[in-house]
């Protein structure tokens, strides 16, 4: 296994920078300039020429990436042309919040898409089956912003149930009370292919043969459902469900941005839209590595849980 570590690793960081180096020639190709910005109300010619050269953005394309790098590579990711902050602290400041709003709405895909994939393997082929696949489509063709406004209609304007925007604060049950409405609605698709997932999985497993010798052991339908068919079902989900968390963690633009929470995804949202190049380099480079490093560890729980799998 720690050959294969160090092989995906070492696969993985051409892919890193291919990515990185994409993002940095389209927001600079784009449209914009970030040297307005930083000037705002103050621009004059002779300072707008003053900030490009500070902020290097008259050098050639080359020298600024390879620039770039080289102070990545020493620790430094700059500092927001929009929020005149080092962007490691700008970051280190929303981590918590998207991660935060990450876990709650990925525990809530698991066990809704567990319980209702149980749901639909058990009773497959009746009303309820169908019943409970109708809706997993459903919800998962959706609209994703269109059922977050729903939500926020009907359960915080109309009901009044939960807070319309914001993120609380600062006592726990305050951040936990401003959490649910985004992060029940952020569960909702991922746990739509949860349950199709296990459904598939559990009733593939039910018509194995070691489950007809458990059930002509005269073991009960729970010990055979549980003990035997599921642990061998739930392997996908939770391969799955690791690479579903590192989308998750890099996805909640949409999320934090209708909300109004704050976090990684309305950061990057609002550095694009000020042109603030060292912040969106910082979190495309944060985002591909999550996403880099939970596509591995979903590769190592699979072998970890299934011992017949053999690494290359």
């Amino acid at each position: 296994m720690f050959p294969y570590l160090v092989k995906r690793t070492l696969l993985s960081i051409p892919t890193l920078l291919g990515a990185f180096l994409l993002v940095f020639l389209v927001i600079r190709v784009g449209p914009g300039d970030p040297a307005y910005t930083f000037l705002g109300e103050y621009y004059t010619p002779e300072a707008y020429e003053a900030v490009r050269a500070r902020l290097c953005l008259d050098e050639p394309l080359p020298r600024q990436f390879f620039s770039y790098l080289q102070r990545m590579f020493s620790g430094d990711l700059g500092t927001s042309y929009a929020r005149r902050s080092p962007v490691a602290q700008l970051i280190w400041k929303d981590l918590t919040a998207t991660a935060l709003l990450a876990a709650f709405a990925e525990a809530g895909a698991v066990v809704l898409g567990l319980l209702a994939g149980m749901l639909a393997a058990v009773y497959h082929g009746t009303l309820l089956d169908k019943v409970v696949m109708f809706g997993a489509v459903s919800v998962f063709s959706m609209p994703f912003f269109w059922v977050a406004l729903l939500a926020i209609y009907f359960f915080a304007f109309r009901l009044g149930l939960f807070p319309i925007a914001g993120a609380g604060g600062p006592d726990a049950h305050s951040v936990l009370y401003h959490l649910v409405l985004p992060a029940s609605v952020l569960s909702l698709r991922h746990a739509a292919v949860f349950a199709r997932l296990v459904r598939i999985k559990l009733v593939e497993a039910l018509e194995t043969d070691y489950v007809r010798t458990a059930r002509a052991k005269g073991l009960s339908s729970l010990v055979v459902i549980y003990k035997h068919a599921l642990r061998n079902a739930i392997i996908p989900v939770v391969t799955i469900g690791t690479l579903d968390l590192g989308h998750l963690l890099s996805g909640t633009a949409i999320t934090e941005v209708i909300f109004s929470r704050p976090g990684l995804g309305s950061l990057m949202v609002n550095s694009v839209l000020q042109r603030d190049f060292p912040l969106v380099q910082a979190l495309t480079l944060l985002f591909g590595s999550i996403l880099i490093l939970m596509t591995v560890l979903a590769d190592l729980l699979y072998g970890v849980m299934d011992p017949r799998i053999l690494y290359d």
